[in-house]
C-alpha cells in the first residue's frame, strides 16, 4: 500500500514519461529510470522528495539537457548559484543579481547532482543528503526539468500538496 505522498509521485512519473516518450521510438533509457524509480517507491527506503529530484534530473539527463555545473561558466571558480533556464553554474563573483531562475547552489547539492549525473543507472539512489541539501535539491532538480521542458506538470501541485500534508 502507498502513501498519498508516493501515490502522487508515481502520477507525476506518469505524466512526465507520457510527456517526453515518443509513440514507437527507443526509450530505454527513460524505461530503465521509471523501473529503477517505481522499485525505490516500492522499496520505501528513501524520502519521495529524494525519488522525485532523481527522476527529474535523470529526466533531464536522458532528454538531452544535462547541466555543467562542475565549475563557474565565466571563471571556473567553486560555484554557489545554479541557472536553472541555462543549465550553468556561477560562483559568488559572477552569479546574476536577480535574474529569473537562478537559484542558490550548496556544495552539497552540487556534488549530488554531479554525481547523478555520472552515475550508472543502477546508483542513481546511492547518494545520501541531510534534510537541508536533500530539500534544495528537490527544487533544483524540479524547476530545472520544467525549465528545460519548458512545461508545468499538472500533478506537481498534487504532489506538493501531498507533501505539505505529511
Amino acid at each position: 500500500k502507498y502513501s498519498y505522498v508516493q501515490s502522487t509521485l508515481l502520477i507525476y512519473c506518469n505524466e512526465v514519461l507520457n510527456y517526453v516518450c515518443c509513440k514507437d521510438t527507443g526509450e530505454d533509457g527513460m524505461l530503465r529510470l521509471a523501473l529503477n524509480i517505481f522499485h525505490a517507491v516500492n522499496t520505501k527506503k528513501y524520502s519521495s522528495r529524494l525519488i522525485k529530484g532523481v527522476f527529474d534530473m535523470r529526466c533531464a539527463l536522458i532528454q538531452g539537457f544535462p547541466p555543467d555545473i562542475s565549475e563557474c561558466t565565466v571563471c571556473g571558480k567553486d560555484v554557489n548559484a545554479f541557472d536553472l533556464k541555462n543549465g550553468c553554474a556561477y560562483c559568488v563573483d559572477h552569479a546574476p543579481k536577480s535574474q529569473d531562475g537562478v537559484v542558490p547552489l550548496s556544495k552539497a547539492c552540487r556534488d549530488a547532482i554531479i554525481y547523478l549525473l555520472g552515475c550508472p543507472s543502477k546508483k542513481i539512489l546511492s547518494f545520501a543528503l541531510d534534510d537541508d541539501a536533500e530539500n534544495e535539491f528537490f527544487r533544483i532538480c524540479e524547476g530545472y526539468l520544467e525549465y528545460q521542458l519548458e512545461h508545468k506538470f499538472k500533478s506537481t501541485a498534487f504532489f506538493h500538496q501531498a507533501l505539505s500534508m505529511e
